[in-house]
């Protein structure tokens, strides 16, 4: 069975947080600790070229003190989909512990990238290439003066598809591959799963929005057709039907097309109570998962 499996939900179903997989803790010790792309003083001249093309959406150091979300806030121009500071330290811890726990990462895709601020700063724990994909032309525009604030050759970034990327792909072409921030936006999640089990050479790693009803399915999402903010969502362009997982329907799925092993990386309760705002972690509306093959 290639379609997911949609559930019609009443309102009185009960939602349980359930604990189903092997779980990583990452405690307030193991929090991701920003550093900038680049390491040096910005003069007037860098900033202006940075917020001429933002907004950047990220609480996330480009220059020393300077962070995307600082320049956005000077912008005539306003994200509003910018991620809470709090929100984005638990998640970037997150990604962090992940790829610390399954290393060594060689080769990592990164799926609707958006300007490729998250993969950058986690290039440390990856060892050869690292490629970013998005259908958004402008946000891998945003990439590409990034990628040069950085000065890392081993970025690449192209407008692309995802699913017509990933079809065109050899099998295991990449020892990694992120969905960061898609898989609840999609009308077809069980056949990019299957894109990404074939290509992907050992892991891939989920963060998404999930419902913790205690039945594995998706949830239909209001019709996005025609919405003006859909392509800066990150998710897909012409959905009729957007699907959100609930938190047995991710891994459900995940095992579904051939992985043989999930795990759920959680924040420990002192990585919790060390953000000031309540986020979607702390009600385990969010979750990052790793699936991995080839293990038998």
């Amino acid at each position: 069975m290639d379609a997911a499996r949609i559930l019609s939900v009443s309102d009185g179903m009960p939602e349980v947080r359930e604990s189903l997989v092997d779980e990583i803790m990452v405690p307030i010790a193991d929090r991701f600790q920003d550093r900038p792309l680049r390491d040096v003083a910005p003069t007037a001249a860098d900033l202006d070229h940075l917020k001429g093309h933002g907004p950047w959406g990220y609480a996330l150091d480009l220059y020393p003190g300077v962070s995307g979300a600082n320049l956005d806030r000077q912008a005539t121009v306003v994200d509003f989909t910018a991620e809470s500071r709090e929100a984005l330290s638990i998640r970037m811890s997150l990604l962090d512990k992940a790829l610390a726990e399954f290393a060594p990462v060689g080769s990592l895709l990164d799926l609707q990238t958006g300007c490729g601020l998250i993969p950058m700063k986690l290039a440390a724990r990856i060892g050869g290439r690292i490629v970013g994909i998005d259908r958004r032309g402008e946000a891998i525009r945003r990439a590409t003066v990034l990628r040069a604030l950085a000065g890392c050759a081993r970025f690449g970034f192209k407008t692309a598809d995802p699913y017509a990327y990933l079809a065109a792909l050899k099998p295991d072409t990449f020892d990694c591959i992120s969905a960061l921030g898609l898989f609840h936006r999609l009308s077809d999640p069980i056949r990019l799963l299957r894109l990404i089990h074939e290509k992907t050479a050992r892991l891939v790693l989920i963060d998404t929005a999930i419902h913790n009803l205690p039945v594995p399915g998706w949830i239909p999402t209001e019709p996005r057709v025609g919405a003006p903010d859909a392509p800066e969502a990150g998710g897909e362009t012409t959905v009729a039907l957007g699907l959100q997982p609930t938190y047995r329907g991710m891994i459900d799925s995940l095992y579904r097309v051939g992985f043989e092993s999930v795990t759920e990386i959680v924040p420990a309760p002192s990585l919790l109570a060390a953000v000031a705002q309540q986020t979607p972690y702390h009600t385990h509306r969010r979750a990052l998962f790793v699936a991995q093959k080839g293990i038998g």
